[in-house]
């Protein structure tokens, strides 16, 4: 079964669509009468119009202490019936871009940090006018810097280049930076054997199933859990898990679904 992400967990992923392009980044999920839905958000820069809070700030520099707030000046302003003199400025603001129901995510990828929602329809590519099509061998001419992802939910890395076998080429990717991983579900399934109230109370606190393995950077925080429940923080050090050692992986080019923003993976490929 699939993992199963909050709100939270996913605020902030890069949104892809079924032709590999980049729709935008997870903001929210709504629950409505017609269903569960995830709403896209992309950074716009635009021209607004400001309160021109320097020049406020000048007018006022006898009447006001320093340091004040913003809305400090401006309540001050009008209080004194103030003109509140405008100017225009470019921000960069956050614009919704599209809300998707739960049943057109095709898959949630992870890798290290990064989460990448795969979607089941080519939204960003109606969106540009861009037909649906197959991968080209001309796409690898353009493959490198690509970020690849598998539909078996999986960030792989980067390409980096073009590799050949007998009669096919692929792409290489390089691995995202590994980090040494605590296993957690499995330390958790062993401490039940001895100790089954202590380890049901740690579910409750960092759910296995969710965290099934913690980064090793997050070691303090596990140790201070054990140490809540009584539990000796060294039984860890049994279940410490080195990172892959293999930096690289080639695809061959069979298994490569789409080329976009993002190079796609089938989902047989993990």
């Amino acid at each position: 079964m699939p993992r199963l992400y909050e709100e939270e967990e996913l605020r902030g992923a890069l949104v892809v669509d079924s032709e590999g392009l980049i729709y935008g980044n997870v903001s929210r999920i709504s629950v409505e009468e017609d269903g569960v839905k995830l709403h896209v958000s992309v950074r716009v820069r635009a021209e607004v119009e400001e309160v021109d809070i320097g020049r406020l700030r000048e007018l006022l520099k006898d009447k006001i202490p320093e340091g004040a707030e913003d809305k400090e000046l401006i309540s001050l302003a009008r209080s004194l019936g103030l003109e509140l003199n405008k100017k225009k400025v470019e921000k960069e603001l956050q614009h919704e871009k599209g809300v998707v129901p739960v049943e057109q995510i095709a898959c949630i990828a992870e890798g290290d940090d990064i989460k990448v929602v795969v979607l089941s329809t080519p939204r960003e590519a109606k969106y540009r006018g861009i037909t649906e099509r197959n991968p080209e061998y001309a796409d690898l001419a353009r493959i490198e810097g690509k970020m690849v992802v598998s539909m078996s939910g999986e960030v792989l890395g980067e390409a980096i280049g073009v590799v050949i076998s007998a009669g096919r080429p692929g792409i290489r990717v390089k691995r995202l930076a590994a980090k040494r991983t605590i296993n957690w579900l499995r330390f958790l399934r062993d401490l039940r054997k001895e100790r089954r109230n202590a380890a049901l109370r740690l579910e409750a606190k960092l759910d296995p199933y969710k965290n099934p393995k913690v980064p090793i950077d997050e070691l303090e925080k596990l140790v201070l859990l054990l140490k809540e429940e009584g539990v000796d923080p060294s039984l860890l050090d049994n279940y410490t898990e080195e990172p892959e050692k293999r930096y690289y992986v080639d695809v061959p080019w069979d298994d490569v679904q789409k080329v976009g923003d993002v190079v796609l993976l089938r989902a047989k490929f993990a």
